[in-house]
């Protein structure tokens, strides 16, 4: 249970005070599970609605305004308790203030355990472009209860599913073999092994390459379409970063095929699996072509190429691939048309 893993952080652990920032509807439904912080510091509590909005320069200065208020000073803790939003809004809000405080995440989310609260990524999106403003600072610890699941809505469930579905690409071919054949997704079906596997994965990635320039971008498999594809949407039919992260492993799937070694039928059963659980759109040409575009301003991307972490086979991946626009629109046809 969390309470019992930070009440033992902070027995070893001393504080000037804690301040908690927590998703208000997370905070509504589990406050209790925080009673006796109070006997350790002077606690500070700032909630803020989670989701994507959370992710902005507006929130986070917010923050920032409170604490100087209240007068925290740099040896306080930060705690963040909420999804993937509150782990990188409140990890850079705690990367940033007085230039640096330490921090602890307990994530609530499916997506936020298997990956937003753990590797120290902090970030905030900023002028339409997500994760576009960040830094690198890893929290304390990352407290982690699959109880906070069996409040999960199945869109949220879906959401993180998707996250674990990369690690098994990449990374597990047993697990894939595994997943493959689920037909539903819910609190009982996804188990704590799985969401343990990918985080002790994450977390040996992390420790080889911390900044993200060699190993660790095997993470982003389906990212770089991904991010791009949730950008694209947000101002039409907005899609969860789970939604968009799954979509965009299909695109990658089939770039896997075109620009390296995934046999196309490995790419067609992805495919199909990612569509028995979430929905796929039809795309115009200029669609594509505004897509292709985004993934030219990923941050990954440099001189000119899309950068994108493709499958050699399922279960095993190459990192840094220079992918051409062509590729891209090819392969965002192949899925979407």
């Amino acid at each position: 249970m969390p309470r019992m893993q930070l009440l033992k952080w902070l027995e070893k652990h001393p504080c000037s005070a804690i301040v908690i920032l927590a998703d208000s509807a997370v905070w509504e439904l589990y406050d209790t599970l925080f009673d006796g912080l109070e006997r350790y510091a002077s606690i500070t509590l700032m909630t803020i609605q989670g989701g994507e909005q959370a992710k902005s320069l507006e929130t986070v200065s917010a923050l920032w305004k409170k604490m100087l208020e209240n007068r925290i000073d740099k040896e306080a803790l930060l705690l963040n308790v909420g999804g993937g939003s509150v782990s990188d809004a409140g990890g850079l809000v705690a990367a940033t203030y007085k230039r640096g405080i330490r921090y602890i995440n307990v994530p609530t989310t499916l997506l936020a355990m298997v990956d937003a609260a753990t590797g120290g990524k902090t970030a905030i999106n900023f002028n339409g472009i997500k994760n576009s403003i960040g830094v690198i600072a890893l929290p304390q610890e990352v407290f982690i209860s699959t109880l906070f699941l069996q409040s999960l809505p199945g869109e949220e469930l879906l959401n993180g599913f998707a996250e674990l579905l990369k690690y098994a690409l990449i990374a597990d071919s047993a697990l894939w073999r595994t997943v493959r054949n689920l037909t539903e997704i819910n609190g009982d079906t996804v188990l704590p092994k799985w969401i343990e596997g990918a985080v002790a994965f994450k977390k040996r990635v992390v420790a080889q390459d911390l900044h993200d320039r060699g190993v660790r971008r095997c993470l982003n498999f389906g990212h770089t379409a991904g991010h791009a594809l949730e950008a694209f949407f947000y101002g039409r039919a907005p899609l969860t970063h789970g939604h968009a992260v799954a979509l965009g492993m299909a695109v990658e799937a089939w770039l896997s095929h075109f620009c390296g070694s995934l046999p196309r039928q490995e790419a067609i059963d992805i495919q199909q699996f990612i569509a028995r659980f979430y929905p796929f759109v039809k795309l115009q040409d200029s669609d594509v072509q505004e897509i292709t575009a985004l993934c030219l301003q990923d941050k990954k991307s440099s001189f000119g190429a899309i950068n994108c972490t493709l499958l050699a086979q399922t279960g095993h991946y190459t990192v840094n691939n220079s992918v051409s626009s062509e590729d891209m629109q090819m392969a965002l046809h192949s899925v979407f048309s």
